[in-house]
């Protein structure tokens, strides 16, 4: 990710990288949270985890909880990557506006919440601001891969505004040895972007961008 932010790796035409974050206290206080081996637990489940630490699933691992910085401790919820580019590398599927300029379109990818803030409107927060780094490049079409089976995810990008415009075949999906996670390929003009309610008070969370 550092050699794609920084044009190291030339294959993209562009990367920003949206994190989401909370303080650890908020997300603990809200989410009923407990920290057990530096690791976010259901608080239920705190004694569970100290005797049995392979038996709990973590609601935040590890690697999401950030070092004290003049903010306090904080904890990463979410992320999603926006690239510029003709195409995004490792996906086969390729959208087709703007015809004229190639370049001209953004790629959504490695959009991801924790488990613990799922449902909880950070995905759509994230979207959100993908959409004003897409705006602030000077481009108006937005794609975004989803795997056919993903309904959850699927549902989330159509109610922003994304529609289908492609879709791998069984054929190529096999080829590419996932005939189980085919992928479509979903377009949306920033003008045409659904924004949600305002987000609960449920974390209360900041975009680093």
């Amino acid at each position: 990710l550092r050699k794609r932010i920084s044009g190291e790796d030339t294959r993209y035409g562009g990367v920003r990288a949206l994190i989401a974050t909370a303080r650890r206290v908020d997300v603990c206080a809200d989410l009923g949270l407990a920290e057990v081996y530096g690791r976010l637990v259901p608080a239920a489940s705190a004694s569970t985890a100290v005797e049995n630490p392979t038996e709990v699933d973590y609601a935040v691992p590890a690697p999401c909880l950030l070092s004290s910085d003049a903010r306090g401790e904080e904890v990463v919820i979410g992320s999603l990557d926006v690239n510029r580019g003709a195409t995004l590398p490792g996906e086969w599927l390729v959208g087709d506006l703007p015809a004229d300029d190639a370049p001209a379109r953004v790629y959504l990818s490695n959009v991801c919440a924790v488990p613990a803030v799922r449902k909880r409107g950070v995905a759509q927060r994230l979207l959100e601001a993908s959409v004003a780094v897409t705006k602030e490049w000077g481009i108006e079409n937005m794609y975004i891969h989803v795997v056919y089976t993903n309904v959850g995810a699927r549902a989330l990008y159509e109610r922003f505004g994304f529609v289908q415009e492609k879709e791998e075949d069984e054929k190529l999906a096999f080829q590419l040895n996932r005939p189980k996670d085919r992928r479509i390929l979903l377009h949306c003009k920033t003008a045409d972007v659904r924004y949600g309610p305002p987000l609960p008070r449920i974390v209360r969370m900041r975009l680093r961008m």
